[in-house]
């Protein structure tokens, strides 16, 4: 089925203990963390969505790469993408 896909951004609330809090905020001011996969493997916590906190992303934003793609049929590549050539 011919489809759309698109890439944008969204806020994540991540809920952590106050005494990981302490701790986190060390490794984050020391450069020892700088994205969520740093954080995954370490502590528990609980991550919800923030509602309308979605933003459109263009290829500017993505490195270059297409924040939209269509498709004529799923698992195909894509026939077109914006900031790319194909």
């Amino acid at each position: 089925m011919a489809h759309i896909d698109i890439k944008k951004t969204t806020w994540e609330r991540i809920t952590v203990s106050d005494e990981d809090y302490v701790e986190i905020l060390a490794k984050f001011k020391a450069g020892d963390f700088n994205q969520l996969s740093d954080i995954c493997g370490d502590y528990e916590f609980e991550i919800e969505g923030i509602d309308d906190t979605d933003e459109e992303m263009y290829p500017d934003d993505n490195k270059g790469n297409p924040t939209i793609e269509l498709f004529k049929e799923n698992g195909a590549d894509a026939d077109w993408g914006n900031g790319h050539e194909y």
